[in-house]
């Protein structure tokens, strides 16, 4: 009999165990040597992680200790939507993109797209989904406005003071482009016509809108 790790009619060959197999998306280290007594030390590639024995030694019977580990991908795990948008995640493992939409009338705030990083985390931060504003509304001269909102599907109503007339829409909406739809309308004073002359007199007019004054006066002679 030969003495461990030894073969050979007179036992003077090492025992090899050969080369073993490196695990996918890893390597493995023998320090040159596959003989009885070497050891093989496994590792991963960035972004995996080792499942099983990091290392193995070849044994006096010409096999490894241990069969070769595995590498898997790191997983970064799910992400959350957004509220008023959506994330598309194919996949949450290293190397994967996630990519955030949203909803209409809403703006993106953040990055658009985020990717698994080997160390298990998500690059950037959660988008959000805003919505987008029109911004503030003018009253037409002698008139207000009241504004409910200035976000997405908020609404605006025009009035006019005493004496004048709407003209033109007196309600707008704040569209999913940032912009409010119609036009500003306008406050225009009433108008009473032109007033009659009395018989045996005149009147004098210059204006006949709201506001106005008309002045009488009669011929000679008229009482």
């Amino acid at each position: 009999d030969c003495t461990d790790g030894y073969t050979g009619t007179l036992c003077e060959q090492i025992v090899d165990c050969g080369s073993p197999d490196a695990p996918s998306s890893g390597s493995v280290d023998t320090g040159g040597g596959t003989s009885y007594g070497a050891s093989a030390d496994y590792s991963c590639d960035n972004g995996h992680t080792l499942s099983g024995d990091a290392s193995s030694s070849c044994g006096a019977d010409g096999q490894w200790s241990s069969a070769a580990p595995s590498c898997d991908p790191v997983d970064c795990g799910t992400l959350d939507a957004p509220g008023s948008g959506s994330v598309d995640v194919p996949s949450n493992i290293y190397g994967a993109t996630a990519s955030y939409s949203c909803d209409l009338g809403h703006t993106l705030g953040g990055s658009a797209s985020r990717t698994c990083r080997a160390n298990g985390s998500w690059s950037g931060a959660a988008a959000t989904c805003d919505p987008v504003d029109c911004g503030t509304l003018s009253a037409p001269e002698s008139g207000a406005v009241d504004v409910g909102s200035t976000l997405y599907t908020g609404s605006a109503s025009y009035s006019c003071d005493d004496g004048h007339t709407l003209v033109g829409s007196a309600s707008r909406s704040c569209q999913s482009d940032g912009s409010w739809s119609g036009s500003a309308p306008e406050c225009e004073p009433v108008n009473c016509g032109t007033p009659g002359a009395p018989a045996g007199g005149s009147v004098d007019a210059p204006d006949s809108t709201f506001g106005s004054t008309a002045s009488y006066s009669c011929d000679g002679g008229a009482a």
